[in-house]
């Protein structure tokens, strides 16, 4: 048999029930507990990403509570929404536990130098630039040629890539990066290439010399360049250039090392004139080429105080 308005009997409370409350709805933790436990689980699961599991326990915790505590649903405060908010909370945080934000790709550095020798080992490469987020970049990293080396930790941004000068002159041999730097872009889910290629310096280079004589006459002839020095294995140099003003000399055959360029002094005077020469010294590599210019000038003092010389002697 069935109510006015559609309710068994079962549904109401009993009159057991209405006799201990007086009428008036209990109060206490146990009615308002699985409701704002609920109301937790959903807070956790929009605006706390990094704790999921907490919501998806405290939207256990609500249900838990409502069949604990086993009080007749009429007094439960909203016992609908507290089932739906914790079954939400429960679903929403569990989803977010296994959600994982896009990350940022990896960053692969390679070296090519086909010249490059085994025991010549790593190359240090510098890392500068700046991140999608503004934060400055400055960190440094040993790639062995032929080899390449994967940045995992990099925040999405550019970045460029300078191999350090130190790094590129082994013993005899310098090498130089094809390119003075490289850049890359590094994007979310995407993974970058770096290729870094050295060449090796060839020594072909060449030693030149050339003399500049202002008001130098033909007919004094040439000017003797005496080159002196010492090359990069201990060598000793010394050899004497009978060099034509104006004319350019190729000193082949002189390998890596350094080297002065004088005039005697005694060949700088002709006649009433006394010319004057600079003395260079220079550092040659080898790898490229290299002209030397000494310079033959008049001496105006020292050609004035020949002539007011000569003039005092008795004739």
């Amino acid at each position: 048999m069935t109510e006015k308005h559609g309710k068994t009997p079962s549904d109401e409370p009993s009159e057991e029930e209405f006799a201990q409350v007086g009428y008036v709805p209990p109060k206490g933790k146990r009615f308002e507990l699985p409701f704002w436990l609920a109301v937790a689980s959903c807070v956790l699961a929009l605006a706390a990403r990094t704790l999921p599991w907490a919501g998806v326990a405290l939207g256990i915790l609500a249900l838990f509570a409502l069949a604990f505590f086993k009080v007749p649903r009429p007094y439960v405060r909203a016992p609908h929404a507290t089932v739906a908010l914790s079954a939400l909370g429960i679903l929403v945080c569990a989803a977010l536990s296994t959600y994982i934000p896009p990350q940022p790709g990896v960053i692969r550095v390679s070296v090519d130098a086909p010249a490059w020798r085994q025991e010549y080992e790593a190359v240090t490469i510098s890392v500068d630039d700046t991140t999608e987020s503004g934060d400055e970049v400055s960190d440094s990293l040993e790639v062995v040629p032929g080899t390449t080396s994967t940045l995992d930790d990099y925040q999405a941004g550019t970045y460029s890539f300078t191999v350090e000068e130190a790094s590129l002159e082994r013993g005899e041999e310098l090498f130089e990066p094809t390119e003075p730097r490289t850049t890359c872009t590094l994007e979310l889910e995407k993974d970058v290439d770096v290729a870094i290629e050295l060449a090796l310096v060839p020594q072909n280079g060449t030693l030149g010399l050339i003399v500049s004589a202002d008001n130098w006459d033909a007919t004094y002839g040439s000017i003797p360049v005496t080159v002196s020095g010492t090359t990069e294995d201990g060598k000793a140099v010394n050899e004497t250039i009978p060099a034509t003003p104006g004319t350019s000399y190729s000193l082949s055959g002189y390998e890596a090392g350094t080297y002065s360029f004088s005039v005697d002094k005694n060949v700088l005077t002709q006649g009433e004139t006394i010319f004057s020469a600079s003395s260079e010294t220079r550092t040659f590599t080898k790898r490229e080429d290299m002209l030397v210019t000494v310079y033959v000038s008049v001496d105006e003092e020292a050609t004035q105080a020949l002539a007011e010389q000569r003039a005092e002697r008795p004739a």
